[in-house]
């Protein structure tokens, strides 16, 4: 009885839709193409390196958020995260956690 109580608990849990949360977006935070990308922004931020993150924003690697486009949240920062992975048309961007509010499920 106990083997078929786990593997029945298992493929529910497989077999369950994720759920997807939407958000908007905050005017002015920096998204970046990939999670490297945004955690060298936040460097070159902390350090007052204006030219590296310049670079990255004239390259296409990052850009600057406008406020209120509904997006689709692709990877939660959880409780202690900081970076928040998301979709707006179609783009998979990360932002840090305060780039984006209104979670809605």
């Amino acid at each position: 009885m106990r083997p078929f109580m786990v593997v029945f608990a298992a493929v529910t849990f497989l077999a369950a839709p994720a759920l997807a949360l939407s958000a908007k977006t905050v005017d002015g935070h920096t998204a970046c193409h990939t999670k490297q990308w945004i955690e060298d922004m936040s460097e070159f931020a902390a350090s007052g390196d204006r030219a590296s993150f310049s670079a990255y924003l004239q390259s296409g690697k990052c850009l600057i958020l406008s406020g209120g486009h509904q997006v689709t949240v692709l990877e939660s920062p959880g409780l202690f995260g900081t970076l928040v992975k998301f979709a707006f048309k179609g783009v998979s961007l990360w932002a840090p956690r305060e780039g984006l509010t209104d979670y809605q499920p």
